[in-house]
Order: structure tokens, then sequence, then C-alpha cells
């Protein structure tokens, strides 16, 4: 993969939503970093200690679940973009 490749890649993979990618040169190589700010952290258990109620885990659940389904478009995204480069 050239400079110029690579680039073409990661503006495919920006318009497929992964804005935090980028592209590295060393030596001889070219590497690419695809990666998006989807994530979710949050503490459901501290010290043995139980931080949320059952309602809460399910609305947790719930809100991870949407993310899921928007990264799994996103990588869906990414794949018809890639094909096109």
């Amino acid at each position: 993969v050239s400079v110029e490749e690579g680039s073409r890649m990661v503006a495919a993979a920006r318009e497929a939503g992964f804005r935090e990618s980028g592209i590295t040169s060393c030596d001889k190589r070219i590497i690419i970093a695809v990666r998006c700010s989807i994530r979710m952290e949050v503490p459901v258990v501290s010290k043995g200690v139980r931080l949320v109620t059952e309602e809460g885990l399910r609305g947790l659940i719930a809100i991870a679940n949407e993310k899921h389904a928007a990264n799994a478009a996103r990588a869906d995204r990414l794949v018809e973009r890639f094909t096109a480069v």
C-alpha cells in the first residue's frame, strides 16, 4: 500500500463514520488505523458491590445494544467504501 492508497482508505473510513482514523508512515511501512468513538464504559460492580439496579442494568443493556447496532452499520458502510477504493 502506498501513502496515496492509504490516504484514500483513511478518507473512505472517515466517510463511513470512523472519524478517529489515520495513517502513519514508519520506515517503509504504511500503517492505517481505523477507529471510531463509539464506546461505553460503565462500572456496574465495584469492590464486590453492585452499583446499578436491575432496571438500570436493563437500560444500560439497551444503550449497549443501540451502540452495537450503530457500530455494525458503520462497519457495513466501511466495507462499501473500501470496496470502492
